[in-house]
């Protein structure tokens, strides 16, 4: 996918090559019209692929792997019961197999 920075500037670079020919506008006030005319729904689809892909990710989920049994002993207090602990390479293994990138601090 095109980055959208560069689709605007293409596209203003192609106006600004036209702007000599006969026929265009002499009013500044008219040609930045025209060209917002131009640049604007390209933003706009960018805006709309960007919302869409936000969308798709806040809509994946990881299964987490089991959590570690031995907080669930009965010699623990309830607070400790209460923690999940979960083995860090069966989590990073998770995040990586859903392709969300992760890093340790």
């Amino acid at each position: 996918m095109t980055d959208i920075t560069e689709l605007v500037a293409s596209e203003i670079v192609d106006f600004c090559a036209g702007l000599s020919s006969p026929g265009w506008p002499e009013a500044p006030e008219e040609i930045q019209c025209q060209l917002m005319g131009r640049i604007l729904p390209i933003i706009g689809e960018g805006l709309k692929l960007a919302n869409q892909r936000i969308a798709d990710l806040e809509a994946r989920t990881v299964k987490l792997p089991k959590p570690l049994s031995v907080l669930h002993r009965r010699d623990f207090i309830d607070a400790h019961r209460a923690i999940y602990a979960y083995s860090e390479a069966e989590v990073n293994a998770a995040l990586d197999n859903a392709d969300i990138k992760w890093e340790a601090k």
